[in-house]
């Protein structure tokens, strides 16, 4: 019989973490990266968009396929660009998959310091997290037009 004792234990939570911060920050670039790709193909559409963002104090526009933050990105993307509601996000309209993509910006940016501890999620709600990928990128997948179309 292996007897263990509680450093065995302290490195399998350790490990956990470890595997869901991982987790959590590859989910992130995944999700923003698509958002990016999404935009890139409607970049035309979204920059000409009068309500885009502004950056900071400057009233210089950002560039949603380079300067703006997977925050700014899952703002961007959810609101209706005027003119082209066809083309919008629609995905990231339905409240499920916008609390999911804040969700999943939230806990990548647990893992940097004095943030809050990745210690408080489970390989469950990764799990959970990681299920709700397929849909939404399918989700952007059948917005794209059809490159024949072109």
């Amino acid at each position: 019989m292996i007897e263990r004792n509680s450093s065995d234990s302290e490195e399998a939570k350790d490990c956990n973490i470890a595997i869901i911060s991982l987790g959590y920050i590859i989910l992130g670039i995944i999700l923003e990266f698509w958002l990016r790709a999404f935009l890139s193909v409607f970049y035309e559409d979204y920059i000409v968009d009068p309500c885009r963002y502004k950056s900071g104090t400057s009233k210089k526009s950002k560039d949603p396929a380079n300067d703006m933050t997977l925050a700014e990105l899952i703002n961007y993307c959810s609101h209706p660009v005027k003119g082209i509601d066809s083309s919008r996000l629609h995905v990231l309209n339905d409240p499920t998959y916008r609390e999911w993509a804040d969700r999943i910006r939230l806990r990548r940016n647990a893992v940097h310091s004095f943030q809050a501890k990745t210690s408080s999620f489970t390989v469950k709600e990764l799990s959970d997290d990681i299920e709700h990928l397929q849909p939404f990128i399918y989700g952007l997948i059948f917005q794209l037009p059809n490159p024949t179309d072109r």
